[in-house]
């Protein structure tokens, strides 16, 4: 995506008659120094244009809670250097686990009224109470607007247009549904139980693009980090991998990854079957299983998956 579209994307957003919000997460990791950071825009904007996402888990450091903040209020054109500001560091923060650079908003909301909207959906009851569950962190809205989109409805309650960066780099718009729901529905809460556990695979993918492999028919040749489904489609591994029978997160991520990178069907294979049956029966691990193939015999096993 070129920054050009991506500006004209997220202008075309802002509804005039609405503020314009970036909202950024401290937790993540930031340049002091950079121009979207927290107090490079405290010095251009002023502190009553940022408005604190209060996080229920961390309480006693508000300084690491997320903020919105307004690029421009109703009435008003967005900051464009702000904008491309934004841009840049989400575009160069594509590779990381977490990101600082969380979405472009559009909404009449007050900035205080839409920060307690969002906390508010983001407190979840469990079977062990009340949680805080990050769901405006871009890969996990990710995951649950490709779940189900009422769930992802439900979070964008009073902002009419939600953007934010998707586990490839570009940037995507929350698509829109009827949410009829007041709070994100059982299989949603199920998916983000497993949230940790994809950006391990997600980085471990990223790593493993790096690798030009003769017999790697699986592998993503896109112009983008990732393929745009990248964290639903690592969730989708990591459960085949449950459902073989490996309870081991480290002989799961193995699997995923493989299945991912190097063929879709690489479980069909015999020798591979047996592997993860020995994973499964705590015999031994996937890895060290796999490490013991060689790259003839990985060319070989997708040949004859082929």
């Amino acid at each position: 995506m070129s920054k050009t579209f991506a500006r004209e994307m997220l202008i075309g957003a802002h509804d005039r008659a609405e503020y314009f919000y970036l909202l950024v997460d401290p937790l993540a990791g930031y340049d002091e120094y950079a121009r979207i950071g927290v107090p490079r825009l405290q010095e251009s904007l002023g502190e009553e244009v940022m408005t604190v996402v209060a996080r229920a888990d961390l309480a006693h450091e508000p300084n690491s809670c997320p903020r919105l903040v307004a690029l421009s209020a109703p009435g008003m054109p967005p900051n464009v250097e702000l904008v491309d500001a934004s841009i840049r560091h989400s575009e160069q923060e594509a590779g990381y686990d977490r990101r600082y650079v969380c979405g472009w908003l559009s909404s009449a909301e007050h900035p205080y009224s839409l920060a307690a909207y969002i906390e508010q959906q983001c407190v979840v009851e469990t079977r062990r109470g009340s949680q805080f569950i990050p769901f405006f962190e871009p890969m996990r809205l990710e995951l649950l607007s490709a779940t189900s989109t009422a769930d992802a409805n439900v979070l964008r309650g009073p902002v009419r247009d939600w953007l934010y960066p998707n586990a490839s780099g570009v940037i995507t718009r929350l698509p829109q549904a009827r949410a009829d729901a007041q709070r994100i529905s059982e299989a949603g809460l199920t998916v983000q139980v497993g949230a940790p556990w994809v950006v391990r695979l997600l980085a471990a993918w990223r790593a493993a693009q790096a690798d030009e492999l003769a017999y790697t028919p699986a592998r993503w040749r896109g112009p983008s980090l990732l393929p745009p489904d990248a964290a639903s489609r690592a969730y989708g591994q990591l459960l085949d991998a449950g459902d073989l029978g490996l309870t081991d997160f480290e002989d799961q991520l193995v699997f995923a990854l493989h299945r991912l990178f190097i063929h879709p069907r690489l479980d069909a294979y015999p020798q591979v079957r047996s592997a993860i049956a020995r994973a499964a029966a705590g015999e031994a691990s996937l890895a060290s299983q796999f490490e013991t193939v060689s790259d003839a015999m990985w060319a070989q096993i997708v040949a004859t998956l082929s």
